[in-house]
Order: C-alpha cells, then sequence, then structure tokens
C-alpha cells in the first residue's frame, strides 16, 4: 500500500508541473488533500467542516464547468467511497477519469476540452 501511495504522489506532483501546459488558456486546477492519515478528531472535525471521502484528486474548473481527475496507481483500484461518489458527480455534470499515466492524462484532457495535442508539444510549452 505504501508503494502505490508513493506511485500516486509521484504521479501527481508530475501532473500539477505538467497541467499549466496542458490546459487551456482560462482553467484553473487545484489539488484536493483528502488522503493521507488523520487522528479520530481531526477527521470528525473535517467532516463536520464539509470534507468529503471519495472526491476526485485533482478537480479542473473551465467556462464554469468542473472535471476530475482521479490519480491510480497501475494496480490501483477506487475506493468504497469513490464507488459512491463519483456517480454522483458525474450525474452532476462532471466528467471524473482515472490516470494512472501523464499520457492518461493527456488523453483524458483531450477528450474534456477536444483539444488533442502530443506529449512533445506539452514538453515544449512547460
Amino acid at each position: 500500500m505504501v508503494k502505490r501511495n508513493r506511485e500516486e504522489a509521484t504521479l501527481q506532483t508530475q501532473l500539477i508541473k505538467a497541467l499549466p501546459a496542458m490546459l487551456p488558456r482560462g482553467a484553473f486546477f487545484f489539488a484536493v488533500p483528502n488522503g493521507g492519515k488523520r487522528g479520530k478528531i481531526e477527521a470528525a472535525n473535517l467532516k463536520r467542516q464539509g470534507v468529503r471521502a471519495g472526491v476526485p484528486d485533482i478537480i479542473i474548473i473551465h467556462h464554469g464547468k468542473a472535471y476530475g481527475l482521479e490519480l491510480k496507481s497501475p494496480k490501483g483500484t477506487i475506493s468504497d467511497s469513490q464507488e459512491e461518489v463519483f456517480p454522483l458527480l458525474r450525474a452532476a455534470g462532471m466528467p471524473i477519469e482515472i490516470i494512472r499515466s501523464l499520457d492518461d492524462a493527456m488523453t483524458a484532457i483531450g477528450e474534456f476540452f477536444r483539444r488533442p495535442f502530443s506529449f512533445s508539444e506539452t514538453r515544449s510549452a512547460a
């Protein structure tokens, strides 16, 4: 489990660095820091404050629409809370894609924004 979390953290760090070059002008993104271990008191406080388990790792907003990227290691699976929350978010109009690599992210973003591009284009724009 630790190795998978490390793989996901590494992917997230790489993706956060690449996203500015991958997204259309005017898009805004942020990471949702729901992962990690928390004590029971802190977890209860966060829950009372509206923190929800199961939301995607990265949220992108562009022209009033939200998109979700859920990062997983090559063998990672979505959690029970994600199984519950993702359909609700999709029903509310948020596309969500499971991302296992930068190539997956480029494909998803290309589909989200109907803007195909290559990895070399992303690297040169970074």
